[in-house]
Parts: structure tokens; sequence; C-alpha cells
């Protein structure tokens, strides 16, 4: 593998190994900041996706709180939140979280953890791009 290659000049932009030159700033820069404000696609580890993903009308920074809510919830727990035999078991799940989301009684979980992960859960995707939700 060879090293990235180095931007042309002050008006490209080096991204792993893709190198975009644009004769106008502004638009790296508007390139820059709108990347990430809507995605359509769908992918991703089956266990953590965030069910917005497959409404089809795009979605936002949410579905990362979404997943970070399900990595949490696996490290502490043991499993996934949401694991099935097969992914479409998985993902109407997931579609379906409220009446699946379960914590074990058998686990020792703490409140302010089970609190937090169905904070994450919860979190609606909103217009532009939001600080980490807050938690008592």
């Amino acid at each position: 593998m060879k090293p990235p290659s180095k931007p042309r000049d002050r008006n490209s932009v080096s991204l792993d190994q893709i190198n975009l030159t644009v004769s106008n700033r502004s638009q790296v820069n508007m390139w820059r900041k709108s990347r990430r404000v809507m995605a359509y696609s769908t992918v991703g580890t089956p266990d953590y996706i965030a069910p917005e993903i497959f409404s089809g009308q795009g979605y936002a920074f949410s579905c990362d709180w979404w997943s970070v809510g399900a990595i949490m919830f696996e490290c502490l727990i043991g499993w996934p939140p949401f694991c099935a035999e097969d992914s479409r078991e998985t993902y109407e799940k997931i579609i379906n979280w409220r009446q699946t989301l379960y914590f074990p009684d058998d686990i020792q979980l703490g409140s302010r953890a089970e609190s937090l992960i169905r904070k994450l859960a919860k979190i609606t995707p909103p217009p532009t791009p939001s600080p980490l939700p807050l938690h008592p």
C-alpha cells in the first residue's frame, strides 16, 4: 500500500487516497460541510443499524447515537440488543424496537446505564448535527 498522495495545491483536498481539485475554495468548504448532513444508503452491521435507515427517507447523525447505544448494550449485557437467527428477524426487531428492546433481569445493570441506552435509542433525527445528548 502506498502512502496517501499529497494535495497538488492549496485548492485541493486529499481524502483517503482520493484527490479532489476544486478551483473555488468555497466549493471545497461547502462539500466538507454538507457531505454528512443526510445519507440514504443502507450500510452497517445489522445488529447496530438504526430504524430510520430502513425508512428510505434518509437519516442524519441520530443513527450514530443509536449505534452507540446498541454497542453499549452489547458491552454491558454480552449480546446485541436485537440479535436474532437471521438478518431479516434482526431488522424486524430493530424496526419494532419499542416492543423488542428488553433488559434481562438476571444481569445486574445500573439504572443510569439502562436510562442512557434508552435515551440514545429515542433520539429523533435533528435537522442539523447535534452534540452528545445530556445525561444526569
